[in-house]
């Protein structure tokens, strides 16, 4: 420690907060940086980072600008904003399952403007550094006239990352300015035909943000804009984009066209391949309903083959991609398998054999692959750790499947039908009644859309699971999932054949007057019941009490 730097930590107070004190020793030691860049612009991919980040500039001298928190869309948009106004924009994101990293965050940013000089980005990468990685990332962000890297460590706390940043940044002044290094930027002129094909790069990117503004909520709209702008340039994201928006609305083979043609212009890329195995899974759900069994045993090969390809490309991708960071994960390729395998449940589709064994095979592999993930960081893709979830429970790994579920619904409620119901569904494909129906009756204690179909799948689940209480011989924990059934079944149809298994079970426990006022209940709900075919062929034994009931009515009783 020089004398200089000793004095001045002297001078400051001991007893003042961690972050007020190293503030005041950074703010005369970073007056040049502040001087430059009177504005600062930060982004840190991690809550923790962005919660210990916050105010510090504001107290070394910097207006800070924080972003944390904002979606990529977002990010990109108040970036470019940033720039235009000449701040000092540090910048820390960590790649994502969907494979967009820092660089495509630059690169969407220089669309916009494809003369915006980078020299005032900071990047910010969380890691030990290794010397080759260094030499990785700094020929990757050459390209941006990007000139410095700040490394902080993986340990050590909030004081040390704190610490370490504000002596980077001191580091970076010297560097870019006590050197001399630094350069106002020139804008190069523009030719007549630069500035036509400019602008119609501007009409081409208008288009494209118009159409994934309207993909969430206008799916045939945002089709029309991806459409117009693909008349302009084939462009291998809008493809993507648009075969998404057609698989939304349930045109299949569109969707499948686009990720064929995405799949020309991309052919080293894992999602195209798997997009289109989700299309041909959706194809052979469908035929195999219907009668031409071949069809579908062709659509499934076909969804094979696709994935196949996926996975052998997602494998390349991981152990290749060199933009990943000193410490990122390179297990986010598998996103797009992760989505389709959540397609290709064909449990009781009467397929060829072994096909449920090869998707279980492929499953097991993925869960190897990214284990290494975190499934229930918010941080990451919800789409993503939905469907990792969904495949945890379809191959029985409940307990981790529920926590992920939980875990998504804490973080945003809105989760909580998608997350329930997919778990209630696998549960009860595996014929895990008692689980789905408790599932099944904690959704239904939310605001759901579809609330009709959950009510139907709890009905069926619960009275499954009674009829396994019942061959038990557990007869009263059979007759609470009955009475619960009722309760969260309110008004819906279908309640008299629940009242006519109550019934079944109070006569199997000897209770008859139980028996026939469940039956009466039963007959209240539908006159017709006792003369349907479904009566006289699941509900025989209840015969004995008809007579009896049918006199009662007969003669006013009831």
């Amino acid at each position: 420690m020089t004398e200089a730097k000793a004095k001045r930590q002297e001078s400051i107070p001991a007893k003042l907060p961690f972050r007020q004190r190293l503030a005041m020793e950074y703010k005369p030691r970073l007056k040049r940086l502040v001087k430059e860049f009177p504005y600062l612009t930060f982004y840190f991919d991690d809550e923790r980072l962005a919660a210990g980040m916050a105010g510090v500039f504001e107290r070394t001298g910097f207006v800070e600008q924080n972003l944390s928190g904002k979606d990529k869309a977002g990010l990109v948009q108040h970036l470019a904003y940033s720039f235009k106004k000449g701040h000092l924009v540090i910048l820390h994101y960590r790649k994502k399952l969907d494979g967009s990293t820092m660089i495509s965050v630059l690169n969407e940013i220089r669309a916009r403007d494809p003369f915006q000089p980078f020299a005032n980005v900071v990047p910010v990468f969380v890691a030990s550094p290794s010397s080759a990685k260094q030499y990785e990332l700094f020929r990757l962000l050459s390209r941006y006239d990007i000139r410095y890297i700040i490394f902080l460590p993986p340990t050590g706390g909030e004081e040390a990352e704190l610490s370490a940043l504000l002596s980077e940044l001191r580091r970076y002044q010297a560097v870019m300015f006590e050197s001399g290094q630094i350069a106002p930027a020139e804008e190069a002129p523009l030719s007549v035909r630069e500035r036509e094909k400019v602008e119609a790069t501007d009409e081409y990117k208008a288009l494209l943000a118009r159409a994934e503004e309207a993909a969430a909520s206008d799916p045939a709209k945002a089709i029309e804009l991806f459409t117009a702008a693909l008349e302009l340039k084939p462009d291998f994201t809008a493809l993507m984009k648009r075969g998404d928006a057609y698989y939304s609305i349930k045109e299949y083979l569109f969707a499948l066209n686009d990720y064929r043609e995405a799949n020309k212009l991309e052919r080293r890329k894992s999602d195209p391949y798997a997009r289109i195995s989700a299309c041909c899974f959706v194809m052979v759900k469908g035929l195999a309903a219907g009668p031409d069994k071949n069809k579908a045993a062709q659509w499934l090969e076909m969804g094979m083959n696709a994935l196949t390809k996926a996975e052998a490309l997602a494998d390349e991708v991981k152990a290749n991609d060199a933009l990943f960071a000193p410490g990122e994960e390179r297990s986010c390729a598998y996103k797009g398998i992760m989505t389709a395998l959540a397609e290709a449940d064909v449990r009781g589709l009467g397929l060829p054999g072994g096909v449920e064994e090869r998707l279980g095979d492929l499953t097991d592999r993925v869960f190897q692959k990214t284990k290494t993930i975190n499934f229930t960081d918010h941080n990451l893709d919800s789409d993503a750790r939905l469907d990792y979830a969904i495949l945890l429970a379809r191959r029985r790994h409940y307990q981790e499947a529920e926590r992920i579920f939980r875990e998504l619904i804490a973080h945003d409620p809105s989760h909580v039908g998608p997350a329930f119901n997919n778990f209630a569904v696998e549960l009860r494909k595996n014929g895990e009644f008692g689980k789905a129906f408790q599932i099944y009756m904690e959704l239904l204690k939310f605001e759901i859309p579809d609330r009709d179909i959950v009510i139907k799948n709890l009905m069926m689940a619960g009275g499954k699971y009674a009829l396994a209480l019942r061959n038990a011989m557990k007869m009263d924990e059979a007759v609470t999932a009955y009475k619960n059934v009722l309760i969260y079944a309110g008004k819906s149809d279908g309640r008299e054949w629940v009242l006519l298994d109550l019934a079944m079970t109070f006569l199997e426990m000897q209770d008859q007057a139980q028996a026939s006022s469940r039956l009466v209940e039963a007959v209240y709900l539908n006159p017709n019941v006792m003369e349907t075919r479904r009566f006289k062929e699941e509900f025989g034994d209840l015969a004995s009490l008809r007579q009896e009931i049918m006199k009662k009515f007969t003669c006013g009783a009831l």
